[in-house]
């Protein structure tokens, strides 16, 4: 949508408006892209390759959290991802040299994106690192030391999973106002749609928030979208529209 008038409040008001609007059509030849010119794509979204030291993961220990593991430079650790779980990592007693450690979800034998997409969980002032990937998209989580020395603690967080289709809704109780995080996955071969909305006493809130901003689109199989914001109200209710997801939410 295109705004027709926008009106600027400051020292004095400022009024910018479309008068003059010819409707015709408009030849397809215009949206035409360019010889030469190809479609770009976020790097984020492409899978990873096989990094150099993933010969070294199938010897690594398979823990499950809750654990506590003193690590160093290049030890690994895996965690099989599990149904209405969330991953949280953090590290403690950092070394006084700069120590770098990653969790990279792995699915089969590569990273589903390139590994310095991923977040140095042992940075200083990061207190810790939350993985929300479900068993859909990953089949465990792979915690690898880069630098440094450190213990790396590791704890499950309880989530809720279901997979909803066209017609379905989901009702998520909220409790309190601490931040909600909600995960979608396409599971089909066409484009999945959803919407959400909070609700106070079994009806919709008052949201000044565009239908956009509300809607979740994923154009394409297995596409994702993670979405944290404030909660509101005493219910949060996602409805299907399209297609088929599977929705991992839950509140920290």
């Amino acid at each position: 949508d295109f705004p027709i008038k926008i009106v600027g409040y400051g020292q004095q008001e400022r009024i910018i408006e479309i008068t003059d609007i010819e409707e015709k059509a408009v030849e397809a030849s215009i949206f035409a892209v360019p010889e030469g010119f190809t479609k770009w794509v976020d790097p984020k979204s492409l899978p990873g390759e096989r990094p150099e030291w993933a010969g070294d993961i199938e010897a690594a220990p398979v823990m499950t959290p809750p654990f506590e593991k003193n690590m160093g430079p290049g030890d690994i650790v895996r965690v099989k991802i599990e149904p209405g779980k969330s991953l949280a990592v953090k590290a403690e007693g950092i070394s006084e040299t700069e120590a770098v450690a990653k969790v990279i979800p792995f699915k089969g034998s590569n990273p589903l994106k390139e590994e310095q997409w991923y977040n140095n969980f042992a940075q200083r002032g990061i207190i810790c690192e939350r993985c929300h990937e479900m068993s859909g998209e990953a089949d465990e989580f792979i915690i690898r030391v880069y630098e440094g020395n450190i213990t790396v603690v590791a704890k499950w967080m309880d989530m809720f999973e279901e997979k909803a289709s066209a017609g379905e809704e989901i009702r998520y109780p909220i409790s309190g106002h601490e931040h909600i995080t909600t995960r979608f996955i396409n599971l089909t071969e066409e484009t999945a749609e959803a919407t959400f909305a909070y609700y106070q006493n079994g009806q919709p809130m008052e949201d000044d928030t565009p239908a956009k901003y509300r809607t979740i689109t994923l154009k394409n199989p297995w596409d994702v979208d993670t979405i944290t914001r404030v909660a509101q109200g005493d219910e949060l209710v996602i409805k299907v529209t399209t297609g088929k997801m599977q929705i991992k939410l839950g509140q920290f």
